[in-house]
């Protein structure tokens, strides 16, 4: 090859890769224009990245595991002066997870957890013209007073029943017993549920808890 052509070929050679080189230089600053308006149309609405632990699905129904019942009176239940009884509910309404036995109006939660329970009792006195305390509590494995609640009537109104209610949110483990117990110091009649009139009911329910 003459010198000359060698020559035309290394000139060829050079402008080939200066054009590389700017269309190169040329992507390069169309990239960083680019990055610079995404930037700047990002401004307002910006992108979190939140680190979300998701839980198992064991861990979700541990969680939220359906535990609940209601039970009302369903036969009249005489109640002694000042003598502590345990009142019975056997008109079973409901139950979701079988925890409730309306043979012995015991409950006695499966899973260990924090539960509401409430207990209910409509009370006729045997004198309603003397007034009298009426006593209600919950008891968890027979311990008195886990929670109670005293109602005086002064037998002004004798013509009504006198309702008393105890509730309380209670952390129970499994296999614990819950009855609800009832004391007055004039003896009467604790009387059965009924719709729009006597309220004598027993329930509870599990919140969204840890069962450990």
């Amino acid at each position: 090859m003459s010198k000359k052509k060698n020559k035309q070929k290394q000139e060829q050679d050079q402008k080939q890769d200066q054009d590389q080189d700017q269309d190169q230089k040329m992507k390069q600053k169309m990239k960083q224009q680019q990055q610079q308006n995404d930037t700047i149309s990002n401004i307002g609405n910006p992108t979190i990245n939140v680190n979300v632990s998701t839980a198992s699905n064991n861990d979700v129904d541990q969680l939220v595991r359906a535990s609940a019942f209601r039970a009302v009176k369903t036969v009249n239940q005489v109640l002694v002066p000042n003598t502590p009884i345990q009142v019975l509910y056997q008109g079973e309404q409901f139950d979701l997870a079988n925890e409730y036995n309306p043979t012995t109006s015991i409950f006695s939660p499966t899973a260990n957890g924090v539960y509401s329970v409430i207990g209910t009792v409509s009370f006729s006195p045997n004198f309603p013209n003397l007034p009298y305390r009426t006593r209600i509590e919950i008891r968890v494995n027979g311990n008195p007073a886990i929670a109670v609640d005293n109602d005086f009537f002064s037998g002004t109104i004798p013509s009504f029943s006198n309702v008393v209610e105890v509730s309380s949110i209670l952390q129970l483990q499994a296999g614990d017993q819950v009855a609800i117990f009832a004391e007055s110091n004039i003896g009467g009649t604790i009387a059965l549920n009924t719709a729009g009139g006597n309220s004598t009911h027993f329930e509870a329910a599990r919140f969204p808890s840890p069962t450990v």
